[in-house]
């Protein structure tokens, strides 16, 4: 059984307060395979310390 996925940032709504994320499940998955995710969801999500998290591992890299 594989456990593991993907999700990508592949944009962003200020109007909407979210970025939309393409997830590796497929098109079978969210609104075919994307989804919204709010900004919140975000926040201290590197914080291992944090009272409150809503995504709890997440791999953050920039293109610089």
């Amino acid at each position: 059984l594989d456990r593991c996925h993907a999700m990508l940032v592949v944009g962003y709504s200020d109007k909407y307060e979210a970025f939309k994320i393409v997830n590796s499940w497929g098109r079978d998955w969210g609104n075919d395979g994307f989804v919204w995710i709010a900004y919140k969801a975000f926040e201290n999500v590197l914080n291992e310390n944090a009272e409150f998290r809503i995504i709890n591992q997440a791999y953050v890299a920039y293109d610089l």
